[in-house]
C-alpha cells in the first residue's frame, strides 16, 4: 500500500485531451502547461477528458510529442540536437504541416508557432512569387476580380529604391 502511494506521488499528474474526431490523449500536466489553452480552459472543465474541438488527433498528437520533446528530452540536449530533432520533426508534407501550425496557434503554443512559421518562410526565403505558388500548389490567388483589385489596394508594395527615391524627392522640395 505504502509502495503504491508513494508511486503516484512520483507520477506527474495527467490530464485528458480529447481532439475532434475524438481521439483521447493522456497527457503529463508538465506538457500541456504549454498550451495556454488548454492551460486556461482546464478550470473551466468538469469532463473526463478535455475536449480540443478546432484539432484532428493527427495535429494534436504532433503538438504533444513537440511540447514533449519541449519539456522532456530536450533539457540535456545541446542546441545542436534541438535544431536537428525538430528539423526531423517538420519533414512533413505542406498540408500537415499547415494543420500543426494551426493547431499550435488555437493551443497557443508560442513555442511551436515559432518553431513552425520560422520553417515555413525559411521554406519561402529568397523565392520569387512564382516560385512560392509553385511550392504551395497555389493556382487561384483571388476569387474574382474585384477581389484582386481591392487586395492590390490594400497592401499596396513598392521596391525600397522607390521609397527611397520618394523620401529623397520630399526632403529636395522642403
Amino acid at each position: 500500500d505504502r509502495r503504491k502511494a508513494t508511486m503516484a506521488e512520483e507520477q506527474p499528474p495527467t490530464i485528458k485531451l480529447m481532439s475532434s474526431d475524438g481521439q483521447t490523449f493522456e497527457v503529463a500536466r508538465n506538457v500541456t502547461d504549454m498550451l495556454q489553452t488548454v492551460k486556461a480552459a482546464l478550470d473551466d472543465s468538469g469532463d473526463d477528458a478535455l475536449p480540443i474541438a478546432n484539432v484532428s488527433g493527427e495535429a494534436l498528437k504532433q503538438v504533444l510529442d513537440f511540447c514533449d520533446f519541449r519539456c522532456n528530452q530536450a533539457v540535456d540536449m545541446s542546441d545542436e540536437e534541438k535544431k536537428a530533432w525538430e528539423k526531423n520533426f517538420l519533414e512533413m508534407e505542406h498540408k500537415p504541416l499547415f494543420s500543426l501550425m494551426i493547431a499550435a496557434n488555437f493551443l497557443n503554443c508560442k513555442e511551436l508557432l515559432d518553431t513552425t512559421t520560422e520553417h515555413v518562410a525559411s521554406m519561402i526565403r529568397g523565392k520569387t512569387p512564382q516560385e512560392v505558388r509553385t511550392l504551395f500548389n497555389v493556382t487561384k490567388e483571388f476569387d474574382s476580380p474585384e477581389h484582386e483589385a481591392e487586395c492590390r489596394k490594400m497592401y499596396q508594395w513598392k521596391p525600397e529604391s522607390e521609397k527611397q527615391r520618394e523620401k529623397e524627392e520630399k526632403e529636395k522640395a522642403k
